[in-house]
């Protein structure tokens, strides 16, 4: 889209201090000279050869001209009022510098005011690309190269090379006057240093311009950790890797560990447990430069308490959220590069394919300040998901990361309570209406739901059963997935975990701002949901880019779920009231898109226009706000089901899919009445 700039705001601060002779000074109207065309946020550049041009286009009210501008010649340099006028300027001489050059302002006088709107730039006559600092690096041996590309604002180019190097160019689109310029070392670097040895200069129709591209060499040795951690038992292995051209020799100080060289990576095996409570050093792996014996790197091997004092599993199923998914991980280490892991464990488990899964740990290095990832191995999947495959991978995970308590961050697409696909009744629905109901409008952004596909889908009552079979218990869980603030799918997950922080709406594709809420759930013995929880809708309320201002959570507390069915149980049994569904708060953005009702409604809502019956309803009320700890939301929630800002009149953070028993077309209704909330509430 272009800009166009009213010049007379943009300069009003400055005009009164530019006056010559014979011009009087006064404010001009708003919009007397206005640039339309040819020129970004105020500023016109030229090519850096000499005669180069470009165009601008105004539109003026009043007669106007262009005083004089260094460097730059105008055609024309005045005129009438009028609108779309044309403007060439050029260049007088060429700029034989690498940075752009600043010609001057560009000063027009209009009804004898004079002002200032515009800065004239003239860009470099070679202009490297995507490399601000102008540095690239080769490797330690000689013959090593690195290519950097360049634009040349003419053909009669040629490169330069200065130290021990050389260099060569090679031209790769004519009609963008684009090269690739490929830097070659001449010797090697056997030291420990990481020496400049050379640069490389740039020749324009024999004029040379001042600056170049600096060449730089890495030193012999270069390992990917300059410190490693070993799991607490005995026989745990790590493996890292050394980078270099040269022969190496590995060794090792100390006879807590055994090593193994295999090519370029250097594997680690403890051979004692370590039964403190907190990281114990173990010693160092000593490289050495086999050439020269002084070049060397020190990698210190530590290796972690038998059981760390928490493990954080962040499972992300399925492949349609891949790039988000890499999204998300790149901010735990984003988060992790402050130094918060103390003695904390991060194990992720994310799809490569339908059918394979890899695991690896998040890890922070002290020493460079940086975070990385570690694998540790892949794991083959069915073709189709299922509990015990679930429940397996858990206890992988538990075993490659032992702790004394577990959360889990749960990364998916989510439909709450609803059974997968391949398990729900047709009889009365059908298959075909069923993936019509949960087909996004065309144009929609993405969100999140649970699985990928029949196939990969997994129901509520076998995600609860699979973390008890895997003998775990979590502190919390976080659900990174859609409609999973959901009392029927807590009810099948409440032996899982203590608290479940999850949403009773959509959740868009970006998911959880990662990077703000793991520093406020990593220490596992001050851990704060409710941030967690302001954090997600702060995200989507200002922070985040999308268009999309939606975002609603809630905290429950699992202990309290029995307790809630109880006093359901209650409500039901009272005498009832009419109402319609159409009345309660919705979630989703179904209703009509092939279902006559929506699938789920506000909880607390329902319970107060269907239940006749004030005391039970002030029990339910009472014991609804042990049950959800914290809840919050933006004005309103986006559906890709609608394509709506849908409004929210009332919030209990949780919700419920009985009022579809209203509507005998609905979907799911069978299959509610088999949900394990609805046999203990009726």
């Amino acid at each position: 889209m272009k800009r166009t700039l009213n010049i007379l705001s943009l300069c009003a601060t400055i005009c009164t201090v530019l006056l010559s002779v014979g011009c009087e000074v006064k404010p001009l109207p708003a919009g007397s000279l206005v640039v339309n065309s040819g020129i970004v946020s105020n500023r016109l550049e030229i090519d850096g050869r000499e005669g180069a041009s470009t165009t601008f286009v105004i539109t003026s009210k009043y007669n106007w001209e262009i005083a004089h501008c260094d460097g730059v010649r105008f055609e024309p340099s005045y005129g009438e009022a009028g609108n779309n006028i044309a403007i060439t300027a050029t260049a007088l001489q060429a700029n034989n510098t690498m940075e752009a050059v600043r010609l001057g302002d560009v000063t027009f006088i209009v009804e004898k005011t004079r002002f200032v709107g515009i800065e004239a730039y003239q860009r470099p006559q070679v202009i490297v690309e995507r490399n601000n600092e102008r540095i690239v690096w080769v490797d330690a041996n000689a013959g090593a190269e690195a290519s950097f590309d360049v634009i040349c604002s003419d053909l009669d180019f040629e490169v330069v090379a200065k130290g021990n190097i050389t260099c060569k160019a090679a031209n790769t689109d004519i009609t963008k006057k684009r090269f690739r310029v490929t830097a070659q070392a001449t010797t090697d670097n056997l030291s420990n240093e990481e020496p400049t040895i050379g640069h490389v200069e740039f020749e324009v129709e024999g004029v040379r311009q001042v600056g170049s591209v600096e060449v730089c060499q890495h030193k012999a040795l270069r390992t990917d950790a300059s410190s490693v951690k070993i799991n607490g038992t005995a026989g745990s292995e790590y493996t890292f890797s050394i980078e270099t051209p040269f022969s190496f020799e590995v060794t090792s100080t100390s006879q807590a560990i055994s090593f193994t060289k295999s090519g370029n990576d250097i594997k680690i095996t403890a051979l004692a447990d370590n039964h403190d409570d907190k990281d114990a050093l173990l010693g160092e792996i000593i490289i050495s430069l086999a050439e020269n014996s002084a070049c060397r790197e020190h990698v210190k091997v530590w290796q972690r308490p038998h059981k760390a004092q928490h493990t954080m599993m962040i499972y992300m199923l399925g492949t349609a959220l891949q790039s988000y998914f890499q999204s998300n991980v790149r901010m735990i280490l984003s988060a992790l590069e402050a130094d918060i892991l103390g003695s904390s464990r991060i194990i992720i488990f994310s799809q490569n394919t339908t059918q394979t899964g890899e695991l690896f740990e998040a890890q922070y290095d002290a020493a460079t300040g940086k975070a990385s990832t570690h694998s540790l191995g892949t794991i083959d999947l069915p073709i189709h998901y299922n509990e015990q495959m679930f429940s397996d991978i858990l206890s992988r995970m538990a075993k490659e990361a032992p702790a004394h308590k577990y959360s889990l961050l749960f990364g998916s697409h989510g439909r709450g309570w609803l059974p997968k696909e391949s398990s729900v009744t047709m009889s009365r629905a059908g298959g075909d209406r069923i993936k019509r109901i949960w087909t996004p409008l065309p144009g929609m952004p993405e969100i999140r739901h649970m699985g990928d596909s029949s196939s990969t889908q997994i129901n509520t009552d076998e995600f609860g059963r699979a973390v008890v079979n895997a003998g775990l218990y979590f502190e919390f869980i976080v659900m990174d997935c859609c409609y999973m603030s959901n009392v029927e799918a807590l009810y099948d997950m409440r032996h899982a975990a203590r608290h479940i922080l999850a949403s009773p709406c959509e959740v868009m594709a970006a998911g959880f701002p990662y990077n703000e809420i793991i520093p406020l759930l990593i220490n596992i013995e001050n851990y704060n949901l409710d941030a967690a929880a302001r954090r997600f809708v702060d995200f989507y309320s200002s922070n985040h880019t999308s268009s999309r201002i939606s975002a609603c959570v809630a905290v429950t507390d699992c202990g309290q779920l029995e307790a809630l069915a109880t006093v359901m149980k209650g409500v039901n049994a009272a005498v009832n009231k009419p109402y319609s569904a159409d009345d309660v708060q919705p979630y989703d953005g179904v209703h009509f898109l092939n279902n006559p009702t929506h699938i789920f409604f506000d909880l607390e809502d329902f319970v107060m226009r269907s239940c006749a019956d004030e005391q039970q309803v002030n029990a339910f009320i009472k014991q609804l706000d042990k049950t959800v700890a914290s809840r919050y939301h933006t004005p309103t929630f986006f559906s890709v089901y609608n394509g709506l800002d849908n409004p929210i009149n009332h919030y209990s953070g949780i919700t419920t899919s009985a009022p579809i028993e209203s509507n005998r077309s609905s979907a799911y209704i069978d299959e509610w009445r088999e949900t394990a909330w609805y046999k203990a509430t009726h």
